[in-house]
This record gives C-alpha cells, structure tokens and sequence, in this order.
C-alpha cells in the first residue's frame, strides 16, 4: 500500500512558524521511516538543510552489531544541487537523502544518479518514501527488500524504482529458494546495483544460501560468489526470521552452514524456521550438560519449542526448559 507523502510534507511546511514547519516536517518523515523500521531509534538533531550535519540519525542493530544512518532533508528538488550536497557528504556514512520536493528530471538527474550511486547515498523522494512497505510480522522477501533500501539502498529511489526493486529482490529470493536462475540473476543485479556493498553481501549471501537449501550447486550460483563455509548472524538471522520452509531437506542441507556460536548472536528468539533448522541440527550437534529449570511462566500449547534466551539456546517441554552450554 502506498502512503502518499508529497501532501502530508507539503502540509507540514504550511505553516507561518518556521521552526514549526521544520518540526512538522522532521515529525512526517521520522514517522514514516518508523513506519518501514520500527526496531530503529531516530534521533533528531537541532539542524535543518545543513550541508554536513543530519536532520535525523537513525540507528538500528543487527545481533551484536549495531548500524546508523544519517538522514539529510533537502529543500529543494533540483538535481544539480543535490548533486553537488551529495558529493560533500561522506561516503563512508552511507547517507540517506530526502528532498522535500519531487526530483526534476533530464540530464542533472542522471548525473544525480550516477554521483549517488558512486558516494553510497541514497536520494528517496517522497514518492519513494511513500512507496516502502509499513512493517508487518511477517517477514516476507519483500520485506527484506524494504529493509535493505533503508539500511543500504544508494542512488535514486522513486515511487517507480523502489516498486521494481521490491518486486525483482521479493521474487529472486522466492527463486533462489527453489533454485530458478534468471529470476535469482536479475534480483542479484538489483541488489549489486542498488545497495551498498555491506548489504548486497548480506543479500547474495542470503540467496546462496537459499539456492545450496534448494539442492543446487554453489558453482551454478548465477553469480560469483566466496565459497560458504559458514553463514554469518545477518544472513541467518534473516534466513531464519523468513516466511517458514516446511522443506526438511532444506534445512539438511542447510546445516553445515550453520554453527551454535553464530547462532546465538542472532537476534532470533523463536520462530518456525528456528525449529525446522534444530530439528536437523540436533542430529549432528553435540552437547556434554545442561541446565534444567522451570519456566518463568507456562507456555500455551504442549509442543516442545527450540528458543534463544539471553544468548543461551534451550529447548522447551511441558513444565521445564533445558539450556544448553554457550559455544
């Protein structure tokens, strides 16, 4: 669903107060990017259309890693002084761009394009602010799209462009799963492309994974990829927070990716795809003690359920939990 943002900006800045348009429209923005990454802290500074300072910084962590974005308002829609403010912006910061006006069109917007891409910056207008999906519990394909635009996403993202990468990224990573290759090619370009580098590792790795779970070669992989030896925690983090695989010889060929220390600096606590990966895990995996209490409180149900509980990994059965050791 898409939330037009052009008004909700334009009303935000009718106001014969200044300082309270500029508030006004912190306040649009920040909500909606709260809207697309809820887990994110924003944090507002005292500046508006500065040339290095943000309006917003916005921070979220990923298991023990924690990430930032600066987040720069810019009044005006021209794409040759947008140029020029992105090219005195660090590249390091990977700084997220929002003109308050729709992008003008032609040759600056190329050069734009070109000068944001090479910088690591994004330059989301409102049309493209609006075109990023609200967060639901479920963590589709398209979902890790949407949160890739917002953590890495760089060069210009329109209503338009964000709609195609959603869409090519959400469909590679279904194809992946099942080991289809143009599909799984055009959303690796996508992601090469539109993402920094940070993220489209995370996103290759993520969809190699899904492609060596699909029974495919590695070698066959549409892209060059490092050999994985092992998953890190994003990726498994968002291979295990994903839409549940039933597939249990997925999850078999999965698991010599997979290793206890790694998982336990996930931010995963319990999910379906949790106890499909330690139902195979438990075949391999060894474990000399562990400690058997009671639960704080009683579960619902009288499944026995896989957990991650302050960095310990614990299987739960009716009236107790055991814990096992830290890797």
């Amino acid at each position: 669903m898409v939330t037009p943002m052009a008004p909700e900006i334009n009303s935000a800045l009718d106001h014969p107060d200044p300082r309270q348009a500029v508030e006004r429209v912190k306040d649009v923005v920040q909500r909606r990017l709260l809207d697309v990454y809820p887990t994110a802290r924003i944090v507002r500074t005292d500046f508006f259309n500065h040339t290095y300072v943000p309006d917003l910084l916005m921070t979220w962590s990923s298991g023990a890693h924690r990430s930032e974005r600066r987040v720069y308002l810019r009044a005006s829609g021209d794409p040759g002084l947008l140029a020029s403010d992105v090219q005195l912006l660090g590249r390091e910061q990977q700084p997220l761009v929002v003109p308050l006006a729709q992008l003008g069109t032609g040759p600056a917007r190329e050069q734009l394009e070109a000068v944001a891409e090479e910088r690591h910056t994004l330059v989301l207008d409102p049309s493209g602010l609006g075109a990023l999906p609200a967060r639901t519990p479920t963590r589709t394909p398209t979902a890790l799209a949407s949160d890739a635009i917002v953590e890495g996403g760089r060069g210009i993202m329109g209503a338009g462009q964000v709609d195609r990468f959603l869409y090519a990224v959400g469909t590679g990573v279904e194809a992946a799963r099942e080991g289809r290759t143009e599909p799984t090619r055009l959303a690796l370009s996508q992601v090469s492309r539109h993402t920094v580098p940070d993220v489209s590792r995370r996103m290759s790795t993520l969809m190699a994974a899904m492609w060596q779970g699909s029974g495919r070669s590695l070698s066959e992989f549409p892209v060059s990829v490092p050999h994985l030896a092992s998953l890190d925690e994003t990726s498994l983090s968002l291979l295990l927070a994903s839409p549940e695989i039933r597939d249990a010889g997925f999850w078999r060929r999965i698991r010599p990716l997979v290793d206890a220390r790694t998982l336990l600096r996930t931010d995963i606590t319990d999910t379906p795809n949790l106890q499909h990966l330690m139902r195979s895990a438990v075949q391999t995996w060894k474990g000399h003690v562990c400690m058997v209490v009671e639960p704080e409180s009683a579960r619902t149900g009288g499944a026995w359920r896989w957990v991650i509980e302050n960095g310990h990994l614990g299987l739960h059965g009716p009236g107790f939990v055991a814990y096992g050791p830290s890797p």
